[in-house]
């Protein structure tokens, strides 16, 4: 019966914001409780939530999920851009995760193609070499730049060039599917050479 009692007592303090401010009082390094304080907070709709995250990232480090979710909660809200920079910046100190630099991919791309370009470099210097995440990074990049080649603002030329040139410091990379990498720079020359060709073959029935 007791043991009963006190799942109930500690469910009903996990629910409790008194509970896990007295765990930080006893503990300020905790970085559990803060997150847990602060996922009680966000759910309220606290105005003391956003204090509390700025308290607790100075305080300690904090789990890739309480950036992502303070993250996810600024963009929401519309927050200017270079705020969100500094943000994902800020919790890539923390944590070099790849659901990070992910979210912060999708953001960049959606948010303009210069900052979407300088994230996806960023991203590849950082963890675009490891052999677990390589290709899932460089592989954004590539099609983040192929579908530029749609677009009309440069040369057509110049955008396959830089298509190929990522290509080529992908490819001397060591990585998981290194041959389905390959499978894919070889899909893409063949494309490039049929486009060259489509465009140096003269018109049937055109002047002699």
């Amino acid at each position: 019966m007791d043991n009963g009692d006190d799942v109930v007592e500690s469910m009903e303090d996990v629910h409790d914001e008194h509970y896990w401010r007295n765990l930080i009082e006893e503990n300020p390094f905790d970085g559990y409780a803060r997150h847990s304080l602060i996922g009680l907070l966000r759910k309220s709709a606290s105005s003391i939530c956003q204090q509390e995250r700025v308290t607790s990232s100075d305080a300690c480090l904090m789990p890739a999920e309480f950036w992502l979710d303070w993250i996810e909660d600024e963009i929401n809200a519309g927050k200017d851009s270079k705020d969100i920079v500094d943000l994902f910046d800020r919790a890539l100190v923390d944590y070099k995760r790849p659901e990070i630099y992910r979210r912060y991919i999708k953001w960049a791309c959606e948010a303009s193609t210069e900052l979407g370009t300088a994230v996806l470099e960023k991203t590849c210097e950082a963890i675009g070499l490891r052999v677990d995440t390589a290709a899932e990074i460089w592989s954004l990049y590539i099609d983040f730049e192929k579908g530029k080649m749609n677009s009309s603002d440069t040369d057509e030329s110049k955008k396959r060039a830089a298509v190929g040139k990522l290509y080529e410091r992908f490819l001397k990379i060591p990585h998981l599917g290194m041959e389905n990498s390959w499978d894919d720079y070889e899909d893409f020359i063949g494309m490039e050479s049929s486009a060259q060709n489509e465009k140096s073959t003269p018109l049937v029935g055109g002047d002699s």
